[in-house]
């Protein structure tokens, strides 16, 4: 009997954990098929904002001070 449980929790920790395995390689929102396309498009958009060109823009924008809150502003 007790080695029957313990083959039962064992059997169901094995499904458990392999089905975490493959809900983890889609995701929420986009099927199974369409879950690789979509991590693709991310990685991509992730590699556009380069720190150094988000760097060079915002000092471009901050060169000069901006009128609101100061004197000239009221």
């Amino acid at each position: 009997m007790r080695l029957r449980q313990t083959l039962a929790y064992s059997l169901s920790l094995i499904i458990l954990s392999s089905q975490s395995i493959i809900l983890a390689q889609t995701i929420d929102g986009f099927s199974a098929g369409r879950s690789p396309d979509e991590r693709r498009l991310e990685e991509q958009f992730r590699a556009l904002p380069a720190p150094n060109s988000a760097r060079e823009h915002l000092r471009r924008l901050t060169a000069e001070p901006h009128v609101a809150g100061t004197k000239e502003d009221y």
